[in-house]
């Protein structure tokens, strides 16, 4: 909860440099000009003035503002409001909490020349809790409130740091409720000049949650802060020695330290929307208001992150559908262009007004939202579906059943029965020589069934099964006559219990759906390398469009290979082409900048994902950016702007450095994610 700021009458301006970084506002360099958040007033004489808080960087990690509700403005101080801290992005192994921050100011919309400034009052509840890799915290004295939870279960925290150099005299309630808890390894240190009512009010705090606590001098927390570089480079050092002395576990170690020390885990924000909102939609307004709506429920942070974006997207196509709906009782629906002439018209109008919403709620876009339309029928036995081919605006069309889903792309042609054989078991008889394209089936109510639910044919093999978070369904792309069912197809495998939370989920639940194997029924390999030919399986097999008869015409490519039909799939789907030699080379290990490209391009040409508007912005990210190929950037600003890069702790992309099976399995599953 937040709590109640005094307002200061007097501001004193920070700090010093510590350990390279600066303690005050000038430490944050802009780091992106593409979003804002704004207030401002009009004076007296009818001019305007707005004042903009752009994203900032410190190392490795951005942080993002907001201005509180309270706006004010001082012209003798040149202070414009108070903001608060609500997240930061990136690596996070240490962070400054400083006491204000420049903003920019405009007048009648022209930049003022002038330097304005915000104060930190609040950093927002459960604002680092559960993070594993925080080790220090260094708060600026003036910043008024740390929130509820900021920094509960941060196992490895070692060091909040609360510093005034200066004899900063102020602050109103610096910790909220249960802000440290759990963190076993954590030491409170507060400067000595610090207001002497405060360093008891904090002592207290420690006392009644069994944190140590000491009072210092301003030089010694300067001299800790400054050694910490130190500390965490000859701690490598150790580790490293350890390993070698270590000879028995060797190997394992070495891998461990490849991956587990490389790379960030664990670290992608799951967001969770209510559908509650879809089920009034019966009109076009009513798409707009469940859009609004959404929007509005949703976090600054929700709206930033690639889950949250993603998930928006998706609750707005539903709603787009909901909308262009046709309800009949018909066990025969036919599928033309005269028939879909008023649902097409429709769902036009309500894409242009749920697209606005979504604007207007400060959500950003990063791929086409597709046309949805949907037939629904209240017929429970055997529905028979004939489809034309459509020229109307229109994207997808879906036949719903009290018991099944068919869904068609709208150029796709198909003649196609669906019959219930009983609980999430369906009979699909195609005419094949009428049928273009796959199709998919999607499964109702199966929310809280599990991670691992997969479609499997009646052969037991699993040929998909994507839950939709919105839609509560689990669905599949098919393109054969036969009898699918639903059923828990959980995996695992011996080797890969040490590995990080996120990559054992990764390879469990892609494992479940039938897109990768293990090297044996046991064991994953996730150490090891991963191979052209195999990332193109595991595509093609995410996509639904691996055929195993296709021939790719290579010349290193014979029906002897494993990959035959992966190779001629790829290079059909224009996935991963041939070599100039026309070799496709399907044993060569691939690089890390060919494996993301290839993802970013698929993102692309299946879900029409947009091209990062400012491509240096992104890459900036990166120590190593020079590095990076040229014919390689847009897809590489693409896939960090969705949250398609595996991170590594020094910042680096690391390009021409090979990917294990387990990492790229992490990146697959976040493309899954998204394919629809």
């Amino acid at each position: 909860m937040k709590i109640i700021k005094k307002i200061m009458n007097v501001v004193l301006a920070a700090v010093i440099i510590v350990g390279g970084v600066m303690g005050n506002f000038q430490s944050f360099k802009v780091f992106a000009e593409t979003y804002y958040k704004e207030s401002g007033y009009t004076d007296e004489n009818g001019d305007k003035y707005v004042y903009k808080i752009p994203e900032y960087k410190v190392g490795n990690s951005i942080y993002e503002f907001v201005f509180e509700d309270n706006f004010c403005y001082s012209d003798e101080f040149g202070f414009v409001g108070w903001v608060d801290l609500l997240g930061i992005k990136g690596s996070v192994t240490e962070i400054i909490i400083p006491n204000e921050i420049p903003i920019e100011g405009y007048k009648n919309g022209v930049k003022m020349d002038d330097v304005f400034h915000a104060y930190v009052g609040y950093v927002a509840n459960n604002f680092l809790s559960n993070n594993k890799e925080i080790k220090k915290v260094i708060q600026y004295y003036n910043c008024a409130t740390i929130g509820d939870n900021s920094f509960s279960n941060c196992s490895n925290l070692e060091s909040y740091i609360i510093y005034g150099p200066q004899g900063l005299y102020y602050v109103n309630g610096i910790f909220g409720e249960e802000v440290l808890l759990n963190c076993p390894k954590l030491t409170i240190y507060i400067d000595e000049n610090v207001y002497l009512g405060d360093v008891y009010g904090v002592e207290k705090y420690a006392e009644s949650n069994n944190i140590p606590f000491k009072i210092m001098s301003s030089k010694e927390l300067t001299s800790m802060i400054n050694s910490v570089n130190q500390d965490i480079t000859q701690n490598k050092s150790n580790e490293k020695e350890n390993i070698h002395k270590n000879e028995s576990n060797q190997q394992e170690q070495e891998e461990n330290m490849s991956t587990l020390v490389q790379y960030i885990y664990d670290e992608e924000n799951k967001v969770d929307i209510s559908t509650d909102g879809l089920n009034n939609i019966l009109i076009v307004e009513d798409a707009e208001k469940a859009v609004e709506e959404m929007a509005s429920e949703l976090s600054y942070m929700d709206k930033r992150s690639a889950d949250g974006i993603d998930k928006a997207i998706l609750f707005s196509e539903e709603a787009i559908a909901r909308a262009a709906t046709l309800k009949t009782d018909s066990d025969e629906i036919i599928i033309n262009d005269l028939n879909m002439a008023e649902l097409a018209d429709k769902a036009t109008e309500v894409e242009e007004k749920v697209l606005k919403a979504l604007s207007a709620g400060s959500v950003k876009r990063a791929r086409k939202a597709n046309v949805n339309a949907k037939i629904v029928t209240s017929n429970s036995g055997k529905v028979s579906i004939s489809k034309e081919k459509l020229n109307k605006n229109i994207d997808n069309v879906k036949v719903e059943t009290p018991y099944a889903g068919v869904s068609f792309s709208a150029k796709a042609v198909s003649n196609v029965s669906i019959e219930n054989k009983g609980t999430n078991k369906i009979a699909v008889d195609f005419e094949t020589n009428k049928t273009s394209e796959k199709i998919k089936i999607s499964f109702p109510n199966m929310s809280g069934t599990g991670n691992y639910m997969a479609v499997v044919d009646e052969n037991g093999n699993a040929i998909g099964g994507k839950y939709n978070p919105v839609t509560g369904e689990l669905t599949a792309k098919i393109n054969a006559s036969g009898v699918y069912s639903v059923v828990n197809n959980e995996k695992n495998f011996s080797d890969i219990k040490n590995k990080a939370a996120e990559m054992q989920e990764a390879i469990k639940l892609l494992a479940s759906k039938g897109i990768i194997s293990g090297t044996s029924e046991t064991e994953f390999s996730p150490d090891k390398s991963i191979s052209r030919a195999e990332v193109a399986a595991i595509i093609l097999r995410t996509l639904s469009k691996l055929d195993e008869n296709a021939d790719g015409n290579f010349s290193d490519v014979t029906k002897e290979n494993w990959y035959y039909g992966t190779a001629g799939s790829a290079k059909n789907a224009g996935i991963i082409n041939g070599y100039e030699d026309n070799t496709f080379r399907g044993n060569v290990v691939i690089p890390k900048v060919q494996i993301v490209s290839v993802y970013a391009r698929v993102l692309k040409n299946e879900m029409n994902y947009y091209d990062v508007d400012d491509i240096e912005k992104v890459l900036g990210e990166y120590g190593d950016r020079e590095d990076i190929a040229q014919w390689a950037e847009s897809d590489i600003a693409l896939a960090t702007d969705v949250n398609m890069v595996l991170r590594r702790k020094d910042s680096l992309f690391g390009g021409n450095e090979e990917m294990t099976r387990g990492d790229a399995a992490i990146i697959l599953k976040r493309l899954f994610d998204k394919i629809w």
